[in-house]
């Protein structure tokens, strides 16, 4: 489960490991809150450029697949998928 500390600005945790970077981000699909047959996608950051990031890992056509949740870094300027942190 992905928790996401708002009384943090910096805190985004995985099941392995809390992490503090700066310019980390996330993608996830959520149950959606008010019906129970359909789900929400949440693209979130610690920073703008944390955003930016997981906002380009969704993909912009379908038959791309992606796990359910991904953890990005700021490393995914310029090491691509290498700078994912985590996924499930």
């Amino acid at each position: 489960m992905i928790q996401i500390d708002t009384s943090r600005s910096d805190n985004i945790k995985n099941p392995a490991k809390e992490v503090y970077e700066d310019s980390a981000g996330i993608v996830s699909l959520l149950p959606h809150p008010t019906s129970a047959a359909s789900i929400a996608l949440l693209i979130a950051g610690n920073s703008d450029a944390g955003t930016e990031a997981a906002a380009r890992i969704f993909p912009l056509r379908t038959g791309v697949p992606i796990p359910d949740w991904v953890v990005v870094g700021p490393k995914m300027a310029y090491r691509g998928a290498g700078g994912i942190i985590g996924a499930g």
